[in-house]
């Protein structure tokens, strides 16, 4: 059964969510738990100390006021969603970070630069975009990257989920003959993008990478649909 002073409880719970401006996570904190400021929309400033190593899944996710964020120094870990559809512009990935899970930048439609701090391992960017140490995956270009016109390197051979999704300014892109994998969802809802320069043979593609590329143009259709991965209702 319903209980009313639950009820009233969660609603408070929620209100002060509503209120929370600025955020002080306390010195010595190891870790930000799962989903700790989710839903937090109106919070804009979160001061991070130096301890903490690990921002787990889902932890600033909807938090769509947080415009900046400093990553400490020594973070090892970013979780799936951590900051999913905040209001970050940019974000400088640390040395020392070896673990950027999915999704962990997905629908943040003002950030324009994902930049990684050299003698990072793991990780790695060109231009503001996201790739692995090697170059050889591109994870992630932000969704208001600046790019129009992007060339997709020679060393990147798969190209990750999602990895050019809701990209609103991007309006053609070069994809090498070196690109042998392609994630689901690698260019949904590109609604500016108009030209695919991809060789008509190769592996074949999933039918959701172009997944709401609503302005492709009938050249571009043809050459996707000779690698299978157009829709077929398109």
């Amino acid at each position: 059964m319903w209980n009313e002073s639950r009820k009233i409880s969660g609603r408070k719970k929620e209100n002060e969510k509503l209120k929370k401006r600025s955020v002080v996570i306390p010195d010595g904190t190891p870790s930000i738990p799962p989903n700790a400021y989710k839903g937090y929309y109106n919070l804009k400033r979160v001061t991070i100390p130096q301890t903490v190593i690990t921002i787990e899944e889902g932890a600033f996710d909807g938090c769509r006021c947080l415009d900046t964020i400093v990553l400490p120094n020594m973070l090892k870990n970013i979780g799936e969603k951590a900051f999913m559809s905040t209001g970050i512009s940019t974000i400088e990935i640390p040395a020392s970070v070896g673990s950027i899970g999915k999704d962990a930048f997905l629908i943040c439609t003002k950030l324009s630069t994902i930049n990684v701090a050299k003698g990072n391992p793991s990780y790695s960017s060109i231009d503001g975009v996201l790739f692995n140490h090697n170059k050889t995956r591109l994870i992630k270009m932000p969704n208001n990257c600046q790019i129009s016109n992007y060339i997709i390197p020679n060393s990147v051979t798969t190209i990750d989920e999602g990895a050019f999704s809701f990209c609103k300014n991007l309006q053609s892109v070069e994809i090498p003959d070196s690109v042998t994998k392609f994630g689901s969802y690698c260019f949904l809802n590109c609604k500016s993008l108009q030209e695919v320069r991809i060789s008509e043979t190769g592996v074949k593609i999933n039918k959701t990478v172009f997944e709401g590329c609503d302005n492709l143009s009938e050249n571009s259709r043809n050459i996707i649909k000779q690698r299978n991965a157009f829709p077929k209702n398109k």
